[in-house]
């Protein structure tokens, strides 16, 4: 007997995207089933990197095509709440970058949608499990830094090179 694999798709082929993919492709129980980007080139881009076989621009015809168990929202905040009410209307769960959405009101209707079709809803806070968090919930189990009340860090991306610049010169960008 087959064992099934889990159906993951991937909409936004962006810089971020590489990494989900890549984690993705670590686990034998996870199919890639397509990736979907409005920029067809930059869908094509990442299947050629990571030899997925199928890539598109209509995110429609990607969860209609493949019928995703899970689909990972990688695009600009804006477009959050309209593709996952569409991949979960479509039957899959979400698993979104963060932010969840551009503002309560939008996080409110993401959450009400997940329950009203019966889907999972996760926003991606992805470290948590990064060795500077290890080291640091190390610290305070320890005792070592006191008893923290608030904690608060920041990451963001090397605005200096070839990305920051090409983010930077687009003034309709999110960040």
């Amino acid at each position: 007997m087959t064992e099934r694999r889990l159906r993951v798709a991937i909409v936004g082929c962006g810089k971020i995207a590489d990494g989900h993919v890549g984690e993705l492709q670590k686990m034998r129980d996870v199919e890639i089933a397509g990736v979907c980007d409005l920029e067809l080139l930059m869908a094509e881009q990442l299947a050629a990197r990571f030899g997925i076989g199928h890539y598109t621009d209509d995110f429609h015809g990607l969860l209609m095509e493949t019928r995703p168990d899970v689909v990972h929202i990688t695009t600009p905040p804006q477009s959050h709440l309209s593709l996952a009410r569409q991949a979960m209307d479509a039957g899959a769960h979400v698993y979104c970058e963060k932010p969840l959405a551009l503002d309560e009101p939008g996080t409110d209707t993401m959450i009400r949608h997940a329950e009203a079709t019966g889907r999972k809803l996760t926003v991606g806070h992805s470290f948590h499990f990064d060795p500077p968090a290890l080291v640091m919930r190390r610290l305070v189990a320890q005792g070592v830094i006191g008893d923290p009340v608030h904690v608060e860090s920041h990451f963001g991306y090397n605005l200096s090179g070839p990305f920051g610049a090409a983010m930077l010169a687009d003034s309709s960008h999110w960040v």
